[in-house]
């Protein structure tokens, strides 16, 4: 039996889940293997869609069941599958029914109502629309603190909670170490999505809702080089990082989980070995530094 590294995390352990819309059903298959070694967190921290992984994994076994059937739901949603179309209808009034039809998913997926209170152990992320501020909501109803924090703009409007407008929380905290610290974090394990980069020559091909994608990736996931760093200056970060996948791809989340699930069994059994776990720092491999 191999070693169980991250036993030696001090307590709390949060595991922290980034933004990465369609990435981030690769979340799903890293919370499978950790899960399946019998590692459970303490609480868990989710930013934009990472926000749904966290909120449904909070019922840690059922859970990650019903995470695999919501995310094929979600790639079946016409704001999803067909992208720049949703962009402009959301525009008119049918916008609203993209609303409805996403925060019902949301409530079916984590067996809710628009009254279901926010687990004790769960904090979504989301932004304030005003400021630009982080917005994390730790009380409250949890549907539509999750739809605030995956609401993409452009695709969705804003959502109202607590007399703020919030949208996605990967435009101010993409990665929400920071507020796992200020909510009692000891250590983290961060399941994380990567940047997003493509070939050159692929640029002139994209499409105005891709190159959109592209660029609102690259702004949010520029924060992480400033909050990873300052928050492992304190605790240790324990990394399982993917970067496969783009952000408005939901149309496969199997290709995703079966990702995610090679990606924790590689940093459990390589990344993560010979390191300390115990001491601050950021321990593993980014899928941005690693050698593919």
């Amino acid at each position: 039996m191999m070693p169980r590294i991250l036993d030696v995390l001090p307590r709390p352990v949060a595991w922290v889940f980034t933004s990465g819309g369609g990435r981030a059903a690769a979340q799903v298959g890293m919370a499978e293997v950790l899960l399946e070694q019998d590692y459970r967190p303490d609480l868990l921290i989710g930013s934009s869609f990472g926000a749904i992984n966290a909120a449904a994994l909070a019922d840690s076994q059922p859970g990650h069941t019903r995470l695999r059937e919501g995310w094929h739901n979600l790639g079946e949603l016409s704001i999803f599958s067909s992208p720049g179309t949703a962009a402009v209808r959301g525009l008119g009034p049918r916008g609203n029914k993209h609303v409805r039809q996403f925060h019902t998913l949301i409530a079916d997926l984590l067996q809710a109502d628009e009254k279901t209170p926010i687990p004790p152990d769960v904090t979504v992320v989301a932004s304030n629309l005003a400021d630009g501020s982080p917005h994390p909501i730790a009380n409250g109803p949890l549907v539509p603190a999750v739809a605030a924090a995956c609401t993409m703009p452009i695709l969705l409007p804003p959502v109202q909670v607590g007399g703020e407008y919030l949208v996605d929380g990967g435009l101010s905290a993409a990665a929400p170490v920071r507020q796992a610290a200020r909510v009692g974090a000891a250590s983290i394990v961060l399941l994380d999505t990567g940047t997003s980069a493509v070939p050159e020559h692929e640029v002139l091909d994209m499409r105005w809702w891709q190159v959109a994608a592209l660029s609102y990736n690259h702004q949010i996931r520029s924060q992480i080089g400033y909050a990873l760093p300052a928050v492992a200056e304190k605790m240790p970060i324990a990394v399982i990082s993917s970067d496969e996948g783009s952000i408005l791809d939901f149309s496969d989340p199997d290709e995703q989980f079966h990702v995610g699930r090679r990606v924790a069994a590689t940093a459990l059994a390589r990344d993560l070995r010979n390191q300390d776990l115990s001491q601050p720092g950021i321990h593993g491999v980014l899928a941005r530094d690693r050698q593919h």
